[in-house]
């Protein structure tokens, strides 16, 4: 099955938004973040990743990959797309602890957070969610 990256944008968000429930995912797509999936060759989405600005820095909210082809790659492969067209410059993520590896495979490295970052690291981590900071560093 070949892949494609592709930013989604408004007129796509339904299906975008029917992914993320599918998913589990409880946000929503907006105009102020970038969008982008991965869709096979019949433009179904497989995997989506969405990139928000928040304490004035490009954050990587979550990546997420359709169940019946999660741990073959799919995650790896948006993530590598991503990065290959320079998506990924500048990015801050805040991976659960437990997927801190994959995170580093797809060159992102933890760091320890910056003053502005630092409400929201602690927020996530007060809040029960156990989550690392890393940012982008290439792969």
């Amino acid at each position: 099955m070949t892949m494609h990256l592709k930013r989604v944008l408004p007129p796509d968000f339904p299906a975008l938004q029917r992914f993320y429930k599918q998913a589990g995912y409880k946000g929503k797509a907006s105009t102020r973040d970038e969008n982008w999936v991965l869709v096979d060759d019949n433009e179904v989405i497989c995997a989506a990743a969405r990139i928000v600005l928040q304490a004035n820095e490009r954050i990587l909210r979550g990546v997420w990959v359709t169940a019946d082809v999660q741990h073959q790659g799919i995650g790896s492969a948006l993530l590598r797309q991503l990065s290959d067209g320079g998506h990924l410059a500048q990015c801050y993520t805040f991976p659960y602890q437990h997927l801190v590896s994959f995170y580093q495979r797809a060159g992102f490295a933890e760091v320890a957070a910056t003053p502005h970052l630092m409400p929201l690291l602690q927020r996530y981590n007060r809040d029960g969610q156990k989550v690392a900071l890393m940012r982008y560093m290439g792969s």
